[in-house]
């Protein structure tokens, strides 16, 4: 199943140009008109706030198709510099998240299950989880690597 979020109409490439400039070698977007200013990751313009590296995409590249998203190549969200902005689906945006703060084990969707003392293995891709139950750290984390490998292009960090 291919989600599509109902996104605000961003501004068309040529609107933009009038309201802002965009440096793509630094990134830096500047508002041309009174009143387009930022704040943090986003920049007004007229009464709506946009996220900037969706109006840096657009801005040199036009129209971000509704089943993509812009994400961040170096997942510095300052960096807008366009070499750093790449368009993604859904499942390779979460691909590059950082791992989250309880994990225990030190490695993306491997943790233990002390209910049955088996390691597990578990990756999600379009809403299907798949997993496994390992006897061992090391063949949970090879099972996983596996699995990344065969389920997606652009791989974790």
């Amino acid at each position: 199943m291919i989600r599509t979020s109902k996104r605000k109409p961003m501004p068309t490439r040529a609107q933009l140009r009038k309201l802002l400039f965009y440096d793509s070698k630094t990134g830096q977007l500047h508002g041309l008109k009174k009143g387009n200013h930022s704040k943090g990751n986003k920049q007004k313009l007229g009464d709506l706030y946009y996220i900037k590296s969706n109006l840096a995409w657009v801005y040199v590249h036009g129209k971000i198709p509704d089943t993509k998203y812009v994400s961040f190549i170096d997942r510095n969200t300052k960096n807008l510099a366009i070499d750093n902005l790449r368009l993604v689906v859904v499942s390779e945006r979460s691909q590059g998240a950082k791992m989250h703060n309880t994990n225990r084990t030190g490695v993306r969707g491997v943790c233990y299950d002390t209910n049955r003392n088996k390691w597990v293995g578990f990756i999600c891709k379009d809403g299907i989880r798949y997993g496994g139950r390992f006897d061992t750290m090391i063949q949970a984390i090879k099972w996983r690597q596996n699995k990344e490998q065969e389920l997606f292009t652009i791989l974790p960090r």
